[in-house]
């Protein structure tokens, strides 16, 4: 099965592993912003900081554990686009050399295992480059099936993997429930085959993981105390508003526009390696487990890409793992047959290296997943231009908000407009998805949804919850002391407008007051408008 014994040389491998993955976010985390997906993280730590409380004061749908973590780091090392970056760098680190404790240990030498371990470095998180919920659920969910696969490579079951897998399956499912639910559920079923292979499951096991699942329940109660939070809130924030957007996208029209992005040279070339080495597999056969292992990470991944709206390559993280599973699969089993079978392992890795390679390189030079592929980089601005806290990063935006938003989008109408914002009394609510403007502006976040996706973050004007949301905004609109309403653009990412919603248009509707800095308008809050 490989070697055992922690050697000295391991550490030093992954010391350079981490250091790679380090600096591969960092190249990638300074270039160019997507206001949308970059925000989202910033702003629920920000609201965590200032002493919001998830559910509570505002909806999210997902990005609890990421939320969480960043707050820490800002509390740590300040408000910046530094630390911000630095989670993103620092979970990289973490994912690769998961990958290669795993794989040394699968493989039995260090080679292939620091090859995929690399190409984890460049896949994992610098397509996104800042922390995302989606990425953090990728690690847990990869470490769920890494987790259940290390104990069903052992001669008898380990009580400690079964008691850590209910406390990681939560960090997984308050990172995002896709694909954090079908990870659980492979990891899960990864559990029971040595144990249908052996015919029983050990007494000690059972009980570790029920006194993990206890913990792990525990710990989502106390969250929920802590939030101050109803059940209903947290019910519909985390699985009713979810839940409604999973089922529209179970359908042919939704899943079938989609289809094109499986196509991955790495990719295809893994899903052969694994249906080749699935022939003629036996109950008892060692490779079992391993097997079940690679192919639950591809199915994970899959749907992953199949069933959200972003880029594949945030779930395609998963894949140099994968890869590096059938490689040594292939190795074992394919290695005594003719022609290019018994190559296969190589051509894995050669495939996987390529892919990663390109991908690593594109996504420095265009930040194409964050639609930022078209974008002027001739005419970035320095972000501490801008703000200070935004020192390093690269200053642009992807052409497609400026082309629906209209106005100026340069770094100088965001340098007026928080110099504008700060000269003022009061809070400001912004319709827009830029919702780093709240910290940089040194205001609270007022708006009671994380970020603008109808039906998603909040609901719809026609869901049986939106009158109660609606009370929810004109409190947080009393609370935070709004006396300006932002509107960034004519419309944000998802579609939203500023018309959407009741106690806002009816301020807007009675405002004598409007300000336009680039492609923001300001608009005074008139006298006992928050009301709605």
């Amino acid at each position: 099965m490989g070697e055992r014994r922690f050697r000295p040389r391991h550490l030093g491998i992954g010391a350079g592993i981490a250091l790679a993955a380090l600096g591969a976010v960092w190249a990638a985390g300074f270039r160019g912003f997507m206001p949308l997906d970059q925000s989202i993280v910033w702003d629920a730590a920000w609201r965590l900081g200032g002493g919001q409380a998830p559910f509570a004061d505002f909806l999210m749908p997902n990005g609890v554990v990421p939320a969480l973590i960043q707050a820490a780091l800002f509390a740590a090392f300040g408000v910046s686009w530094t630390s911000y970056v630095l989670h993103a760098a620092l979970a990289n680190a973490l994912f690769a050399v998961l990958v290669f404790a795993l794989l040394a240990r699968v493989f039995g030498r260090c080679g292939p295992a620091a090859l995929y371990a690399l190409a984890a470095a460049a896949m994992f998180y610098p397509p996104m480059g800042t922390p995302y919920m989606d990425h953090h659920a990728v690690l847990f969910s990869a470490l769920l099936i890494v987790l259940a696969a290390w104990d069903g490579m052992r001669p008898r079951p380990v009580a400690w993997v079964w008691l850590v897998l209910p406390p990681v399956a939560a960090l997984a499912l308050l990172s995002k429930q896709t694909p954090s639910l079908w990870a659980l559920l492979w990891a899960g079923a990864m559990l029971v085959l040595p144990a249908w292979r052996r015919g029983h499951a050990p007494p000690a096991s059972i009980a570790a993981l029920a006194l993990g699942a206890v913990a792990a329940l525990a710990g989502s109660w106390a969250l929920l105390a802590w939030s101050g939070a109803t059940l209903e809130d947290a019910r519909l924030s985390l699985i009713g508003l979810p839940g409604e957007i999973g089922r529209e996208r179970l359908s042919w029209s939704w899943i079938a526009p989609r289809l094109g992005d499986l196509a991955k040279p790495g990719l295809l070339v893994v899903v052969a390696a694994l249906a080749l080495c699935w022939r003629g597999l036996r109950r008892s056969d060692a490779d079992l487990v391993l097997l079940a292992a690679a192919t639950g990470l591809i199915v994970i991944a899959a749907l992953h890409i199949l069933l959200t709206d972003n880029s594949p390559w945030f779930a395609l993280g998963m894949l140099p793992l994968a890869a590096g599973l059938a490689h040594a699969l292939a190795e074992r089993r394919l290695a005594a047959q003719a022609g290019l079978r018994r190559h296969l392992g190589w051509m894995i890795g050669l495939v996987t290296a390529a892919q990663a390679t390109a991908l690593l390189v594109d996504t420095v030079r265009t930040r194409a997943a964050n639609e930022l592929r078209r974008a002027d980089w001739a005419a970035a601005a320095r972000g501490e231009s801008i703000d200070r806290r935004l020192a390093g990063l690269a200053w642009v935006l992807p052409p497609a908000v400026a082309r629906d938003a209209g106005g100026e989008t340069t770094g100088g109408a965001y340098h007026a407009l928080l110099q504008h914002l700060r000269a003022r009394k009061g809070g400001f609510v912004l319709i827009g998805d830029a919702t780093v403007l709240y910290a940089l502006a040194g205001r609270p976040s007022a708006f009671p949804a994380l970020w603008f996706h109808p039906g998603l973050t909040y609901p719809r004007v026609d869901h049986p919850a939106r009158p109660a949301f609606d009370v929810k905004l004109v409190r947080a609109l009393e609370r935070h002391d709004v006396r300006m309403i932002v509107v960034d653009g004519n419309r944000t990412w998802a579609g939203a407008r500023a018309a959407e919603f009741g106690p806002i248009a009816a301020c807007l509707a009675r405002a004598t007051e409007t300000t336009t800095i680039g492609r923001f308008r300001i608009v005074a809050v008139p006298a006992g408008c928050r009301g709605g």
